[in-house]
């Protein structure tokens, strides 16, 4: 072989690895990080769109979503019925709601109504009702309504 085949068969090779190399070095990050599968968006969930200290939490036919979450103290999760039946999020246990401190159905329609973590009515498709997590622990609530659909916030 003739030595000038050689030097441009050389520097074809070397300008294919450096193009290859420089294309793996500009592509997207992996799907981990940017949520993206096979080109298309993933929706944000509810919890990655809110403000810091504001959080959302879900009610589908399925339940509560996310299922858990954890807050800060004195952050405020809105609950928000995307269900064509009524939910009523409330402080565990079924039924007295006073598994959250100073929580009780008891005192839904009292003047201490809007301190407890229950929204002390239903909520019809498309309502929402926020609390405010002022005690750090683990709080499970349950959907007065349905009581199979629980889920659980921990503020710390």
């Amino acid at each position: 072989m003739s030595k000038p085949i050689l030097i441009v068969g050389g520097i074809i090779i070397v300008g294919l690895g450096g193009f290859f190399l420089f294309q793996s070095s500009n592509q997207k990050p992996a799907v981990e990080e940017t949520g993206e599968e096979m080109g298309e968006m993933m929706p944000p969930s509810p919890e990655a769109t809110a403000s810091q200290g504001e959080h959302v939490v879900v009610y589908s036919d399925g339940g509560y979503a996310p299922k858990e979450m954890t807050i800060k103290k004195g952050d405020k999760v809105t609950f928000r019925n995307e269900s064509a039946r009524e939910t009523w999020p409330a402080s565990a246990m079924h039924p007295s709601h006073t598994l959250y401190p100073g929580s009780s159905i008891q005192k839904c329609e009292t003047e201490e109504m809007t301190r407890v973590f229950d929204a002390c009515m239903g909520l019809m498709q498309g309502e929402e009702w926020s609390f405010e997590f002022q005690e750090v622990g683990t709080w499970n609530y349950h959907d007065h309504k349905h009581a199979e659909h629980w889920g659980t916030i921990i503020v710390e």
